[in-house]
Order: C-alpha cells, then sequence, then structure tokens
C-alpha cells in the first residue's frame, strides 16, 4: 500500500497495532487508540505525540540505543 491507501485505513480503524515507526506516528497524529511495540529504541524519547493507547517495550541488553553494533546486527537479523 501506499502512503494514502495507508492513511485511509488508519482513518477508518478504530484501533491500531504498531511499531516504532512512521505508521504508529501516523496513528496518533489521526487520534486512533493504538498500541506501538518498541524494540531497542527508548520509548520515552521516541514514541507517538499524543497517543491515547499503550506503549509495550522490552529492554534488550544494549537498550537503548540507535547507533551500536548490536542494534544493526538485530536489524540485519529480520531483513
Amino acid at each position: 500500500t501506499d502512503l494514502l491507501e495507508t492513511m485511509c485505513l488508519i482513518s477508518q480503524s478504530e484501533m491500531v497495532l504498531g511499531v516504532d515507526g512512521g505508521m504508529a506516528h501516523l496513528a496518533a497524529f489521526l487520534k486512533k487508540k493504538l498500541v506501538v511495540l518498541f524494540g531497542p529504541t527508548n520509548p520515552h524519547n521516541v514514541s507517538p505525540v499524543g497517543t491515547d493507547g499503550f506503549i509495550i517495550s522490552y529492554p534488550v541488553e544494549c537498550s537503548p540505543c540507535y547507533f551500536s553494533k548490536n542494534y544493526y546486527l538485530f536489524y540485519l537479523d529480520f531483513k
């Protein structure tokens, strides 16, 4: 789906399950109930503004991290 289709789907949704990325921020902007799953990033620093819902986070060994070797190894394992 493209961005416009995604916005339409989110706007018609009652609740959104997302990860720590752009779609979660879009859902918060559209004032949707939201559950956001966070990885090694710090949810207090990068969570969607105005979130009506829950933030779920599991601290990993390197958490919070953004540019560490562990962050990129974790990311590449899922590609």
